[in-house]
């Protein structure tokens, strides 16, 4: 069973690196400036995580009227008004702004990829009875 769960997380990770790529390729870096912090529904302690609301400042530091809640993954911690370099994808079917760092791109593919792999071994470990 967890063989063919491993697997299942391998393609997962495949169609998510497909995905990312596509993002990679019609994806510019912006700068985008902390306006606001909304409360998500997890939590870390005794308090909830806050995921950043940004508005886009374009490289001709023109503000665009768009803001976006983004998943922060990486530990650092943000302020209001803290400027922070984005991927922005203004497509109609991807419209989406990530943190452009490695976490920020690829912690999806690593982490489901990984989870897999794992998934994988441990499945043939328990089928050969080691």
């Amino acid at each position: 069973m967890l063989i063919i769960l491993g697997m299942i997380l391998i393609i997962i990770s495949f169609l998510l690196l497909v995905q990312t790529i596509y993002f990679l390729i019609n994806s510019k870096i912006a700068r985008a400036k902390i306006i606001d912090f909304v409360a998500g529904s997890i939590y870390y302690g005794a308090r909830k995580k806050a995921y950043p609301i940004i508005k886009i400042i374009d490289s001709n530091s023109l503000i665009q009227e768009e803001h976006f809640k983004i998943n922060i993954v990486d530990n650092r911690n943000y302020n209001l008004g803290d400027i922070i370099e984005v991927r922005y994808c203004n497509n109609v079917r991807f419209n989406k702004v990530r943190i452009n760092n490695i976490f920020g791109i690829w912690g999806g593919v690593i982490l489901c990829f990984s989870i897999g792999v794992a998934f994988i071994v441990f499945g043939f470990l328990l089928y050969l009875d080691i």
